[in-house]
């Protein structure tokens, strides 16, 4: 995270991080429920509300619970591009 407060300027303070991350391994222990869902969708709009112009959920498990309903900023999920890229991949060897 220390790499996008660099390039982005935007500041994820030490609370946000722990939330994330206890939000993270709740879905890996399977915990997919709404309130996972809201907690992370309220980290991603406080990113917005200190200016993020998009969220990227940038490991395999936040995508899961980061609706973009639920954000006030665009959300791009890091498995959608992967899938997008693999796809593309495997059509130019075809």
């Amino acid at each position: 995270h220390h790499v996008v407060q660099k390039r982005v300027g935007l500041d994820v303070d030490d609370d946000e991080l722990a939330e994330i991350m206890e939000l993270v391994f709740r879905v890996k222990a399977g915990d997919l429920g709404d309130e996972v869902c809201e907690r992370m969708a309220r980290v991603a709009n406080a990113f917005a509300d200190r200016g993020a112009d998009v969220v990227v959920g940038a490991c395999t498990e936040i995508p899961l619970v980061l609706k973009a309903s639920l954000v006030r900023v665009p959300v791009v999920a890091s498995t959608d591009v992967l899938a997008a890229a693999a796809v593309a991949r495997a059509r130019a060897d075809l």
